[in-house]
């Protein structure tokens, strides 16, 4: 796996939930107060909590590490994303970069996994998630029953009823989530 750039293999605990990964971003707009990413990735706060931004040239180091993978057969997950959200707003880097990278992973033949926040933001790409739902699984994190909670400690995601009515429009779609 040396040869990849972006995607990689989770160590520690994050292996559990995924073998390969891939982060998109280097910020993200939910500025959830139980985060972590932000000092993992050595970064302050208010530095990360902020307007979606793409990795540099992520989308064509994306297309390196799809086309390598698809060479040697992978079929592991990619999980989409351990720092950052891909369904973080509706700005056009978040849209443009998410739906390219989503897009590059099928084409290549290989399995996405999406976990977010972004409830009725990742309704966007249903068309892809149905075209390619054999490549595909969808999971929404859900950290509290309630929107009062949610809104407190996830002050820019969705609120906790919205993922839970995205989660239930996917499933109705046929698509594993």
């Amino acid at each position: 796996m040396s040869k990849l750039k972006v995607i990689y293999e989770p160590n520690g605990k994050a292996k559990e939930y995924a073998e390969l990964a891939a982060n998109l971003f280097e910020t993200c707009e939910h500025a959830c107060k139980y985060c972590y990413a932000p000092f993992v990735m050595n970064r302050k706060p208010e530095e990360f909590f902020t307007n979606a931004k793409a990795r540099k040239n992520i989308i064509p180091r994306l297309i390196k590490d799809a086309e390598h993978l698809k060479s040697i057969g992978e079929q592991r997950e990619i999980l989409l994303s351990f720092t950052s959200d891909v369904y973080q707003s509706d700005s056009k880097i978040c849209v443009d970069t998410t739906k390219a990278a989503i897009a590059v992973l099928f084409n290549k033949g290989l399995n996405v996994t999406v976990l977010t926040k972004g409830g009725n933001c990742s309704l966007r790409d249903i068309d892809l998630f149905e075209t390619y739902k054999d490549q595909f699984r969808y999971g929404a994190t859900l950290v509290f029953s309630n929107d009062s909670d949610s809104l407190f400690y996830e002050p820019f995601a969705a609120l906790t009823s919205e993922r839970i009515k995205a989660l239930d429009i996917i499933h109705k779609r046929g698509i594993r989530t």
